[in-house]
């Protein structure tokens, strides 16, 4: 599913466990929101069973990050890319405590 929404120049990959990440070059968020929309609907189109029993939906939560557009060359890129990746990570859980929190409504 996530190959399918990934568009030509963008990477997409298994970051661990049930984590995966996609890399979208030369967007806006408000265009990251949009199109993680897009992947949660998708997933939530897609029906697992399991010894001919359908399972629970699939759920999506989706933390993002936007690489600064006033980033220049860094000796110690890596940095960047590690202070990107838990700025996502923080993203994440606040989407998790919203989908606990309307499950409970």
């Amino acid at each position: 599913m996530l190959l399918q929404q990934t568009w030509t120049g963008e990477i997409a990959c298994r970051y661990g466990g049930d984590e995966f990440l996609q890399v979208v070059p030369r967007t806006t968020l408000p265009e990251m929101r949009e199109r993680a929309e897009q992947l949660r609907l998708a997933a939530n189109e897609i029906r697992v069973h399991l010894n001919g029993q359908p399972r629970e939906k699939i759920r999506l939560s989706v933390g993002m990050a936007i690489w600064p557009p006033d980033y220049r060359f860094n000796p110690r890129p890596t940095a960047l890319c590690e202070a990107l990746m838990q700025a996502a990570e923080q993203d994440l859980q606040r989407c998790r405590l919203r989908y606990a929190e309307e499950e409970k409504v």
